[in-house]
C-alpha cells in the first residue's frame, strides 16, 4: 500500500474517532444542563432550601399540637407532611412567614411561622378552633399550662364582670310595674300591682347560686339554682336559665323562672373593677347554709288596704279588657320585626284563637274571679274544638302598659295589640 493511501485512510480513522467524541461529549453536556428536563427526574422536585424560610429558618422535622388531640405534625425535607389527626397527608410549602399544608384532597390550611421568645411555632388562627404546633412536647406542656392560668383569670373577670352587671343599679320589668335588685346571694322583685281603684304591692325574695355561664360576644348564658324553694328534697330549683344581653350601656334580662315578670333591663354605666375573689366562694358559703322558704308577701297593709269593696269594679274591668288581641314573646325584643309571637284573641262572645308559629288552637273560654287572692285575680278556661280542656290563673295589669300574664313558666307576658 503506497503511503499517500494509508495517510488517507489514517485521517479518516482520526476523524472518526474525533465526530464519536464530539457526539458523546454533548450527549453528556445536554444531561447536565438544568435547563434541559430529563423525564426520570420531576421538574417539581423540592430540594433543601424550600423547607427554609426567608430568615434562614429550617421548618423541616417534628412538631408537636397543643390541641387535645395531640396531633404530630412531621414535615419532611422533600416538601411532603404527616399528620397524625388533624389533616390527611400532602404537600407543604412556604411563602414569607406562612406554611401552607395542602392534603390528598386538595384541602390548604395555612400556618402562621411566628417567633415566640427564642423559639419558633406555627400557629393556626381560626378562632375557636385556633392552635399551635411547637418543637418538644415540653414547650406543649408549658404552653397549656400558660393558658390554663389565662383561661382562669379571664373567667374570674367575667364572673366579676357578671356579678356587677347584676347588683348595679335596679332592673326594671318591661310590665313597667316590677323592679329586680340583686345582691351577691339574693334578688328581690317588688311587684306594685295596679288595679282601676289603686295598688297593692307584692314582695318576692329568693336566694341563689349560680351555677355555670357562658360568654358568647355579648350574650351571657346562666345556669342557677333557686334556693329555699319546694321544688325537690333539697329545697332547690336547679336547670333554670337566665339570661342577659349587653347592648352598650343597656343590658336585657330575661328567665322564665322569675315572679311577676320575665323580661327585665336597665340602661347604667358600669365601671367595671378587678375581681376580688371567686364568685364559687359566695355559692360555697350558700351551700353550707340550711333552705330556707320562700314567699310572696304584702309589705305593708296600710299601703295596701282592703279593696273588697271594688271588687265587682274588678271583674268588670277584667271581662272588658281581655276582649282583643294579646301579642306576648320570649324574645329579648318583644317589639322587633323578626319576633316570633305568642297570640291569644278572645272575642266577646266566649270564643278564642291560640297562634304559636305554625300551632293554631280555637275554640271557647270561660272566665271566674277570685279578687281578694294575692295575685292572680281570675281563672280562664279553655275549651278547644277538638274537646282538650284547661285552664290557668292569670292577672291583667293596668301599668303603663296593659298586660295579661298566666300563673307558670309555660307562657310569656302577653301585651294588648
Amino acid at each position: 500500500m503506497n503511503r499517500g493511501k494509508t495517510l488517507r485512510i489514517v485521517i479518516v480513522i482520526i476523524g472518526a474517532v474525533l465526530l464519536i467524541a464530539a457526539i458523546i461529549f454533548a450527549i453528556i453536556k445536554g444531561n447536565a444542563d438544568p435547563k434541559t428536563p430529563d423525564a426520570t427526574i420531576p421538574s417539581n422536585t423540592i430540594t433543601v432550601s424550600d423547607t427554609t424560610t426567608q430568615t434562614g429558618y429550617d421548618v423541616a422535622g417534628v412538631w408537636y399540637s397543643d390541641q387535645d388531640n395531640s396531633d404530630v405534625l412531621v414535615l419532611n425535607q422533600d416538601g411532603t407532611y404527616t399528620s397524625s389527626w388533624w389533616l390527611a397527608s400532602g404537600k407543604y410549602i412556604i411563602d414569607g412567614n406562612n406554611l401552607s399544608l395542602t392534603d390528598s384532597f386538595d384541602t390548604t390550611k395555612t400556618l402562621i411561622i411566628k417567633t415566640v421568645g427564642a423559639e419558633h411555632v406555627l400557629f393556626f388562627d381560626n378562632e375557636p378552633y385556633s392552635h399551635s404546633y411547637f418543637r418538644t412536647q415540653e414547650e406543649v406542656e408549658l404552653s397549656r399550662q400558660e393558658q390554663a392560668e389565662q383561661d382562669e383569670e379571664m373567667q374570674l373577670m367575667y364572673e366579676s364582670a357578671l356579678m356587677q352587671i347584676l347588683t348595679t343599679d335596679d332592673w326594671i320589668g318591661l310590665d313597667g310595674c316590677s323592679t329586680l335588685t340583686f345582691t351577691n346571694t339574693e334578688y328581690t322583685v317588688v311587684y306594685v300591682n295596679p288595679l282601676p281603684y289603686g295598688e297593692r304591692e307584692l314582695v318576692n325574695t329568693q336566694r341563689y347560686r349560680i351555677d355555670s355561664f357562658v360568654v358568647e360576644k355579648n350574650l351571657y348564658t346562666i345556669k342557677w339554682t333557686l334556693i329555699g324553694n319546694s321544688y325537690d328534697a333539697n329545697g332547690e330549683m336547679t336547670g333554670d336559665k337566665l339570661t342577659i344581653l349587653v347592648e352598650d350601656n343597656t343590658y336585657k334580662m330575661h328567665c322564665a323562672g322569675l315572679p311577676f315578670e320575665r323580661n327585665f333591663s336597665k340602661t347604667v354605666d358600669i365601671v367595671f373593677t378587678q375581681p376580688q375573689e371567686p364568685v364559687s366562694d359566695d355559692s360555697s358559703s350558700q351551700e353550707s347554709e340550711a333552705p330556707q322558704s320562700t314567699s310572696t308577701t304584702v309589705v305593708n297593709i296600710n299601703e295596701n288596704p282592703d279593696f273588697s269593696e271594688h271588687h265587682e269594679e274588678l271583674i268588670s274591668y277584667v271581662e272588658r279588657e281581655i276582649i282583643g288581641t294579646w301579642k306576648g314573646t320570649y324574645h329579648h325584643e318583644p317589639i322587633a320585626s323578626n319576633t316570633v309571637y305568642w297570640i291569644y284573641t278572645f272575642t266577646a262572645d266566649g270564643k278564642y284563637i291560640f297562634e304559636n308559629g305554625d300551632t293554631k288552637e280555637s275554640g271557647t273560654y270561660t272566665l271566674s274571679h277570685h279578687p281578694g287572692t294575692e295575685k292572680y285575680h281570675s281563672t280562664i278556661s279553655f275549651l278547644s274544638n277538638d274537646g282538650t280542656e284547661r285552664a290557668s290563673q292569670f292577672y291583667i295589669s293596668t301599668g303603663n302598659k296593659i298586660m295579661l300574664t298566666f300563673e307558670g313558666d309555660s307562657n310569656p307576658s302577653y301585651f294588648k295589640n
